[in-house]
């Protein structure tokens, strides 16, 4: 039952990952290809009305339609690194999943500009809106995703390693389009291509609300916890450990884990009687016998400035 559990935690946490692949794949740094996209825009005569010269073809780009074009990308992004922080703040007030949500919300409203372009276009200059609600959705949806790393608390370099390296290939989106208009299907328009874009803000907004955490994974201090002592930061076993990797004497581990049981039930006891978390501080029968274990197979290093103040411990050698 218990190896079932954590098989079905274990798939639970490998689809989030997945799933975070993709849409940072497709959302996350896509600003970044503007290059490519610049070229679309040129052909589909995007700003063509700057030029002062009437001789100027779709094919071509005067120094007004240039520098006004360059100044969506110079705009987008500075936004996109400037709501780096905006975007830290709400994720640790409300957690990932708001982050994703919001960062769907603002993928659909810059794919929506794109898609009304046209109509609105030069009441509203839909293309610089367009692209600084794509920059914003960006951080919202890869940050957001960074916590992921810790849900496999050995693996979170390789984990934050993939994101990473998503986020950097995202520019090549535009690039595909690039490819696709000019030679699959040639003139797909701006309009056609955001609407198929919708999918990704969409395959984000579902996942966010079906399956993807609600609060981080473990922050860095529990992770290291659970790395060294194979514990949470509560000095229990993770959900769906049997506490093999503690000890592998069933004799031993079945001890120590009925001392634990009861030492926690006391813990609830008192907790409910007194009103106050009396045990909130105290190291469980677990924890004291891991760290002891450490101690011994370390020489009496492992630990030994754990309880020493911030000074003490920088002084240290």
């Amino acid at each position: 039952m218990t190896r079932n559990k954590r098989m079905s935690n274990s798939s639970l946490k490998l689809l989030q990952i997945t799933c975070a692949t993709i849409w940072c794949l497709f959302s996350s740094g896509i600003i970044f290809g503007f290059a490519a996209f610049k070229t679309i825009l040129v052909k589909d005569g995007v700003c063509s009305d700057y030029c002062l010269s009437n001789l100027t073809q779709h094919n071509d780009v005067c120094i007004e339609q240039d520098l006004k074009l360059n100044d969506m990308f110079v705009i987008s992004v500075a936004i996109t690194n400037l709501i780096a922080f905006p975007v830290g703040f709400i994720l640790d007030k409300k957690g990932p999943r708001v982050c994703g949500i919001i960062g769907s919300i603002l993928l659909a409203l810059g794919s929506t500009f794109f898609i009304m372009a046209r109509q609105w276009y030069p009441i509203i200059d839909c293309y610089i809106l367009g692209y600084v609600f794509l920059a914003m959705g960006g951080p919202f949806v890869f940050i957001s995703c960074f916590q992921l790393a810790n849900s496999f608390p050995k693996r979170s370099g390789a984990i934050l390693g993939l994101l990473t390296g998503c986020f950097n290939t995202s520019s090549v989106l535009f690039w595909l389009y690039k490819i696709i208009y000019q030679m699959v299907i040639i003139g797909l328009s701006l309009k056609n291509f955001f609407i198929i874009y919708m999918a990704i803000p969409a395959f984000i907004l579902f996942c966010q609300c079906a399956f993807m955490p609600q609060k981080t994974y473990k922050n860095t201090g529990a992770v290291a916890k659970l790395t060294e002592e194979g514990l949470d930061k509560n000095g229990q076993l993770s959900e769906g450990d049997d506490g093999w990797n503690i000890t592998s004497s069933n004799l031993e581990r079945m001890s120590l884990l009925n001392k634990n049981e009861i030492q926690r039930h006391s813990c609830n006891y008192k907790t409910n009687s007194t009103g106050t978390n009396s045990f909130s501080r105290s190291k469980s029968i677990l924890e004291t016998y891991v760290e002891n274990k450490l101690k011994r197979k370390s020489g009496g290093v492992f630990g030994i400035l754990h309880e020493k103040d911030m000074w003490t411990q920088l002084r240290s050698p």
